[in-house]
């Protein structure tokens, strides 16, 4: 399978990692049993909820950062550079709505039988 991004697509990935290693972390001391986030099923819905958070605050920030003009020495026109950041052709933002979702229907999975 080959993974393809553009800017700090990466970075999807790296935030769901983050938040479960930290979700299972601070389950695992606040609840004294290092498997928990193993034995219950809302920590990692919850640490997608996160990850989806901060995915859409960071895509939004990195494409409102602006876009680059640059003018062509040859013809004179200016030629617009905008950012792209995205993994497999989906923005960082909506891979954050994705996430929230995802977090969401795993999280209320349980209750809706």
């Amino acid at each position: 399978m080959i993974i393809w991004w553009r800017g700090a697509g990466p970075l999807v990935f790296c935030s769901v990692v983050f938040y479960a290693i930290v979700m299972n972390i601070v389950t695992g001391k606040l609840f004294h049993n290092d498997s928990y986030s193993q034995e219950q099923g809302w920590p990692f819905p919850v640490a997608l909820i996160l990850s989806g958070t901060t995915c859409w605050f960071l895509g939004q920030y990195l494409h409102g950062r602006g876009e680059k003009v640059l003018i062509d020495k040859a013809t004179g026109k200016e030629v617009k550079i905008k950012p792209v950041h995205d993994l497999f052709s989906i923005k960082i933002e909506y891979w954050g709505l994705v996430l929230i979702v995802v977090g969401g229907i795993l999280l209320l999975k349980p209750l809706l039988g």
